[in-house]
This record gives C-alpha cells, sequence and structure tokens, in this order.
C-alpha cells in the first residue's frame, strides 16, 4: 500500500535539493530577523509587521506549489491546510499591527477571529487527511485516543497552565495576591 504516489513526470524535490535548502535557510534567518520577541534586534516595525505576514504566506504559498507540482490524488486536505496557513498569515499581519505600530494591546482583537479559524482549519485538515488513511469509523481507536487527548490536556492544564495563570502570592500573605490586602471597612 502506498502513502504517496506521485506522477511519473514529476520530478521529486529532494531534502537535500538547493532550491529546499534555500527556502529552509530565508524562513529560518527571516523568522530570526523578524519575530518580535527578540529584544535585541532594533528593525523598524514597519519591517517586522511585512516579515511576519511573509513568512506565514509563503508556508502557505509553499503548500500550493507542493500540491501543483506532485498533483496529490486527494487535493482536499491540502488545500484545506494552505488556507489555514493564510489565515494564520493574516493574523499574524494584524497582531502585529495592532501591537508594533497601533500599540494596541486590546483583546479581542480582529486577529484572534484569524487565529480561531486557523486552527479550525488546521483540525478539518487533519481529520481529512486521517478520513483518506482509514475510511471506516473506527470507534474503538477514536474513543482510544480521546481518552489519551483528555489525559494529556488535563495533565498540561493541572501542570503547566494553571499555575502560570495563578497570580504570584506574596510572602506571608496567604489570602490576597494582590499589592495590598483589601480593605475590611
Amino acid at each position: 500500500m502506498a502513502i504517496v504516489s506521485l506522477p511519473a513526470k514529476a520530478r521529486p524535490l529532494l531534502v537535500g535539493s538547493r532550491l529546499w535548502l534555500g527556502f529552509v535557510g530565508l524562513q529560518i534567518l527571516a523568522g530570526l530577523l523578524i519575530y518580535p520577541g527578540i529584544p535585541t534586534l532594533t528593525l523598524p516595525p514597519l519591517v517586522k509587521v511585512v516579515g511576519l505576514g511573509g513568512l506565514g504566506a509563503s508556508v502557505g504559498a509553499a503548500v500550493l506549489v507542493g500540491v501543483a507540482r506532485y498533483r496529490p490524488a486527494h487535493r482536499a486536505p491540502w488545500l484545506v491546510l494552505a488556507a489555514a496557513m493564510g489565515s494564520f498569515a493574516v493574523a499574524q499581519t494584524l497582531f502585529a499591527v495592532n501591537h508594533l505600530l497601533l500599540d494596541d494591546m486590546s483583546f479581542p482583537a480582529p486577529a484572534d477571529g484569524f487565529y480561531l479559524a486557523f486552527y479550525l482549519l488546521v483540525t478539518v485538515a487533519l481529520v481529512l487527511f486521517v478520513r483518506r488513511r482509514t475510511p471506516a469509523w473506527d470507534l474503538v481507536g477514536t474513543v482510544d485516543a480521546g481518552i489519551v487527548a483528555v489525559g494529556a490536556g488535563l495533565l498540561s492544564w493541572v501542570f503547566l497552565i494553571s499555575p502560570s495563570a495563578q497570580p504570584p502570592m506574596r510572602p506571608g500573605c496567604r489570602c490576597w495576591p494582590g499589592p495590598s490586602p483589601p480593605r475590611t471597612r
């Protein structure tokens, strides 16, 4: 059973080819130079906005180039994945415009809808990939995967998310984590 079928006339784009290595190298370099979390870099905010949007859009474009080049038998999951990356690019651009250019830290922001659409589209793409691999409904496998996912989610919530979301307690004060205890009168 072949997982990936390539057309006879499509030349495989090997991982070691110059085009692929150039693309990956540019992505890494641009990500390191433009990422807003790097405090030592002093690029103009507009350059960072354009760079962040371009990084996300280039990944979606790479998926579309791969679909056009290799012509998979089932294109729908790949196209949904490319749409997800497009949504992520729009979200990153809006986020960067709000934070870097407008200095707007409001929540919810316009980018949040595109971030949610990104997660929804990635989920749809993964479901389509799995449904192509296993066309019959596998209830036992789905329940098993759900048990593992809920268990991992619970562990991450209890040990990672919840402790970091709680405000730190001041030493000697067990009742109020703020700068001063509340008035009792």
